[in-house]
């Protein structure tokens, strides 16, 4: 299910759809590492040098569907801090969490996953645009979209040091 997504450097978020029956739909598009190393002007500061990270018409498009959406938090990327009470599995863009404090959260002020609503997972799909904490009565779907980035989307300059 995650094969497509580690196989990439990166992600940027294009769009997410809440849909009233429930479902909640997050298009991706892959985020490329260039082959040269260039510096990075910040002001009057000059870091790096970094590897640019670019979407080109060749990035692959994907969608990450979660059926049964019962709870979701998203925000920007650039907000994101620790949260002491979070157990991740192993995966870098889509995880499962095993515990958080969201979902303490979630328990403490609504009925989503009340053992009479039947099974929940709770997860975690970061971009570099965006963070979802998503809980949801399914599994999440990763679907390859056959359709190239959408490049009217204004975005900030990224880099990787490796």
């Amino acid at each position: 299910m995650n094969s497509i997504l580690t196989s990439a450097h990166t992600w940027f978020l294009e769009s997410y759809e809440q849909r009233p029956s429930g479902e909640l739909i997050i298009r991706l598009v892959e985020g490329i590492k260039g082959n040269e190393r260039q510096s990075v002007h910040i002001g009057e500061q000059v870091l790096g040098p970094y590897f640019p990270v670019t979407i080109e018409p060749h990035s692959r498009c994907v969608s990450v569907r979660f059926r049964d959406l019962r709870i979701l938090l998203t925000f920007n990327e650039s907000y994101d801090a620790v949260d002491p009470k979070m157990e991740l599995e192993e995966g870098k863009f889509l995880r499962k969490v095993k515990y958080s404090g969201f979902r303490e959260f979630t328990a403490s002020t609504t009925t989503a996953i009340e053992e009479y609503q039947g099974d929940y997972s709770e997860w975690l799909v970061w971009t570099e645009d965006q963070i979802f904490q998503v809980v949801a009565g399914e599994m999440p779907e990763v679907l390859v979209e056959n359709r190239s980035p959408d490049f009217s989307i204004e975005r900030g300059e990224t880099w990787s040091a490796s």
